[in-house]
């Protein structure tokens, strides 16, 4: 399976005409954007900030993370298929985005066929990256998984915060075990591994990544094994 981070990106022209719909929103640190199981009434882009989240399986641990920030859509996908949310937002920075009533958004995707056809595109990318990582636990050790997983984490914080090093990850090590379907111990032995190596450590509630390119190359370096 091939390591690769980012998915695709909206354009401004495509930016503007999502926001033409909806209202300016400021969200301190901590607040929650969604929240997993209510109801799908809005969806927000962000222009400012990081937003993480997060779905919890029924056994109470983490199964999915992701990074959003500057120009990515959160809460888009219950909108669109319906029902309630399947994961919960929250801001790790204090947040500015557009407000969008889910029924406006729908409307503008339904007129203009170019922008629905843009959306779609971010959306299967992340369906594929989510299948990608179920596809790995039979693929790739636990720590291997990981490692692949820090990674595109922190290739997404990078891309909102700019590449200067070091590029904090806004997740526990609690997180990203029942992410990767690893005990939180192989998480630890893992970052640990990586501090020897300068690459990343790990601090009270978040992961510092010390080294970004050495780490995707770590990452790349698992195909094959």
């Amino acid at each position: 399976m091939v390591f690769s981070t980012g998915e695709p990106r909206l354009s401004a022209a495509e930016v503007g005409r999502i926001r033409a719909g909806g209202r300016r929103a400021s969200l301190d640190h901590g607040n929650v954007l969604t929240l997993e199981g209510t109801s799908a009434d809005k969806v927000f882009l962000v222009t400012h900030g990081v937003v993480k989240v997060s779905s919890v399986s029924a056994a109470g641990g983490f199964k999915h993370l992701a990074i959003r920030g500057p120009g990515q859509l959160v809460g888009e996908f219950a909108c669109i298929v319906g029902g309630t949310r399947s994961g919960t937002a929250v801001a790790v920075t204090d947040v500015s985005a557009w407000e969008i009533p889910a029924d406006r958004f729908l409307h503008t995707l339904r007129s203009d066929p170019a922008l629905c056809f843009a959306v779609l595109r971010i959306i299967v990318g992340r369906v594929r990256e989510s299948d990608g990582r179920i596809g790995e636990l039979g693929e790739f050790s636990a720590s291997d998984r990981v490692v692949r997983l820090l990674a595109r984490l922190g290739a997404s914080c990078a891309e909102h915060d700019g590449p200067a090093a070091p590029v904090t990850v806004p997740v526990d090590q609690s997180e990203l075990a029942g992410c990767a379907g690893v005990a939180r111990e192989t998480v630890s032995r893992t970052l640990t591994a990586l501090a020897r190596h300068g690459m990343a450590h790990g601090r009270r509630g978040r992961v510092v990544i010390d080294d970004l390119p050495a780490l995707i190359r770590r990452a790349q370096e698992t195909e094959g094994r």
